[in-house]
């Protein structure tokens, strides 16, 4: 490209090049090394300043200061890609509308909840509460189990 600017075979005002160094739009030009394109989009979005921000905060803040043709796809490529994002991303789908009440049961014992309450002081050896709710009679019961404990152990204590 530089040298079709000095040729004169390019004479778009917005491309310029001084020293060297090609701005398109007073933007720095990076040409088709893919693993520089690779290596300024991962400073960028990992930078505690980018912060694994996702596609749209990471094109951004690329598209403030490099320029090179197809850099939109080649942001999505890589954030796509990133470990962290994938994890944090937030969910950007439609409201999911009006909640909808749980049904009520018919008879004690259909519809059960159960919790675990823990780190209480330890009596006789017990130092976990197990909760069970029956929605229909709202009765609860509290079962003491022992930690660390096992699905097996919950289980017998809730059959017994």
């Amino acid at each position: 490209m530089i040298q079709q600017h000095q040729s004169g075979t390019i004479t778009d005002n917005k491309i310029s090049v001084h020293a060297g160094i090609i701005r398109v739009k007073d933007k720095l030009y990076v040409g088709t090394h893919a693993d520089w394109r690779s290596k300024m989009i991962q400073t960028i979005h990992d930078s505690s300043v980018g912060g694994h921000s996702g596609i749209l905060g990471t094109y951004q803040r690329m598209r403030k200061i490099f320029y090179w043709p197809g850099m939109k796809q080649t942001v999505i490529d890589q954030v796509k890609q990133c470990d962290v994002y994938q994890w944090n991303k937030g969910e950007t789908v439609a409201s999911p509308g009006l909640l909808e009440p749980i049904p009520i049961p018919e008879g004690a014992w259909e519809l059960l909840t159960m919790d675990f309450i823990v780190g209480l002081p330890q009596s006789e050896g017990k130092e976990v509460i197990l909760v069970i709710v029956d929605k229909f009679t709202k009765y609860a019961h509290f079962l003491p189990l022992a930690h660390p404990f096992k699905a097996i152990d919950v289980a017998n204590v809730f059959l017994n």
